[in-house]
C-alpha cells in the first residue's frame, strides 16, 4: 500500500495557487449579482427618503441599477479587475509625479552594419 502513496512526489500533488472558483448562477457570478442587488438596494432606500415625485423616484432606482451594473462588470483589457477598481485608482492616481519612460538600446553582436 506505501509503494502506491510514495509514488508521486510532494512537488507534482501541490495545488497551484492561480486557481480560481467563482459561484455562478445560470452565466452570472453570484458576486456580481450581490453587487448589483446591493447598489440597487441602497438606491431603493435612497428613493424612499426623499419626498419627491414617484417618476423621479423611479429614475432613481433605474440609475442606481445602472450604477451597480456598472460597479460589477469588468473591463475588456483586464478581466480580472472589476470597473469599481479601476475609477477608484484613477481618481487616487497622483497625476503629478513623472515617471520616465526607460528605453535600453540592445546592441546585437553579428550585425552587418
Amino acid at each position: 500500500m506505501n509503494k502506491y502513496l510514495n509514488r508521486y512526489s510532494v512537488r507534482e500533488m501541490v495545488i497551484p495557487r492561480t486557481t480560481k472558483v467563482v459561484i455562478k448562477i445560470f452565466m452570472f457570478n453570484i458576486i456580481d449579482l450581490l453587487i448589483v442587488f446591493f447598489v440597487t438596494l441602497i438606491g431603493v432606500k435612497i428613493s424612499s427618503a426623499i419626498p419627491t415625485n414617484p417618476f423621479f423616484k423611479l429614475v432613481l432606482v433605474i440609475a442606481s441599477f445602472i450604477v451597480g451594473v456598472f460597479c460589477a462588470s469588468r473591463s475588456v483589457n483586464n478581466p480580472g479587475i472589476r470597473q469599481w477598481k479601476i475609477f477608484i485608482w484613477a481618481l487616487m492616481e497622483d497625476r503629478h509625479k513623472y515617471y520616465p519612460i526607460r528605453y535600453e538600446k540592445k546592441e546585437r553582436k553579428n550585425a552587418r552594419i
